[in-house]
């Protein structure tokens, strides 16, 4: 059997929003997930995870747009703080963080830092 992608949308019962391409019953290719509490991640899915380029952003303003695999941030990305401040960096799928630099040219700190 074949399965085609599809597009439509999904509503859960714990207020979550999934706008996008769908492979069988898994979100799977371009699409958008809402949270209940404002987070919203919009990019590439692969069989239910984020998965490729993608930009996800918390209600506080902080943001992440980059690379990722198998549900985690993965390779090249920039992280913005709520405050503004943007920090470049290459991530680790087991979730650490090396960074390249920050918007004011130096290496420091990183993610919540």
């Amino acid at each position: 059997d074949v399965l085609a992608v599809v597009h439509g949308v999904h509503h859960w019962t714990d207020g979550r929003k999934y706008t996008g391409d769908w492979l069988g019953n898994k979100m799977h290719g371009k699409g958008k997930l809402l949270w209940a509490d404002g987070r919203r991640y919009e990019g590439s899915f692969l069989r239910d995870l984020k998965h490729g380029p993608g930009k996800i952003t918390w209600p506080d303003g902080r943001s992440y747009t980059g690379s990722w695999k198998d549900g985690k941030r993965h390779g090249p990305g920039t992280y913005c703080s709520a405050q503004g401040e943007e920090c470049l960096g290459e991530w680790l799928e087991d979730g650490s963080w090396v960074p390249v630099q920050s918007a004011s040219g130096d290496a420091k700190g990183g993610p919540g830092s």
